[in-house]
């Protein structure tokens, strides 16, 4: 017999690009006006472009012509609501005063805005944990998937099932540390991000290039 826990992390965190940087194009207003530039933002209604030049121009959204509304619906992905949950099973041995944990994380990642984004997102979720004994951290699991809300405003995400070695007394065995959900669009813009820890938020580009099983110090450096 074994107890289920069942821990929920629900963090929220809206982001509208503030340095977009796409490639050039040609805009054009509803008076038939045309400038080639780079879409940088949107934000409260006016449309940030920069030109080859490197001025940067305040256009209301409304003057654009309709196909330019269009492209902006599907250039800037929508904010999203980040929800992350870890079940965790404990099988003790009271012999050895030691336990097995079985995990496994669920992410729900909602489209929170009304733009009709039907672009792509890829989403990369990973668990991290700690080596008692050598005190080096390890991915307990990466899944990386790319979805889009073309059906439906929400998509979940299911990891993989894993186990780990527990001493009670934290002497060795592996140890939770915490987690990173991470989304990005198709040009790897940062769409969201959560984690329960600062430094991975903050490392998130190197972990996310790390695959499960890799160990890795307190600066981030693969071991």
């Amino acid at each position: 017999m074994y107890k289920q826990k069942t821990i929920t992390t629900t963090l929220i965190l809206f982001i509208f690009f503030t340095s977009l940087i796409t490639q050039a194009r040609i805009w054009k207003d509803k008076k038939g006006n045309n400038i080639e530039a780079e879409l940088i933002s949107v934000r409260a209604g006016t449309v940030f472009l920069k030109t080859a030049k490197g001025k940067t121009l305040r256009v209301p959204k409304k003057s654009l012509c309709e196909e330019d509304q269009s492209y902006l619906e599907n250039a800037i992905p929508p904010k999203v609501k980040i929800v992350f949950k870890k079940n965790q099973d404990r099988r003790g041995d009271a012999y050895w005063s030691s336990s097995e944990v079985y995990m496994r994380c669920q992410v729900t990642i909602t489209k929170t805005s009304q733009p009709k984004y039907t672009g792509s997102l890829k989403a990369t979720v990973l668990v991290i944990g700690k080596n008692m004994s050598q005190k080096y951290y390890m991915v307990l699991d990466k899944v990386t998937k790319t979805f889009s809300f073309e059906e439906s405003k929400t998509f979940s995400i299911k990891g993989n099932r894993f186990h780990m070695y527990q001493d009670n007394y934290d002497s060795y065995g592996e140890k939770y540390m915490g987690f990173v959900v991470v989304i990005t669009d198709k040009e790897n813009h940062l769409v969201g991000i959560i984690s329960n820890r600062k430094e991975f938020k903050k490392e998130y580009k190197k972990l996310i290039e790390m695959g499960k099983g890799a160990h890795f110090d307190r600066k981030f450096e693969c071991m």
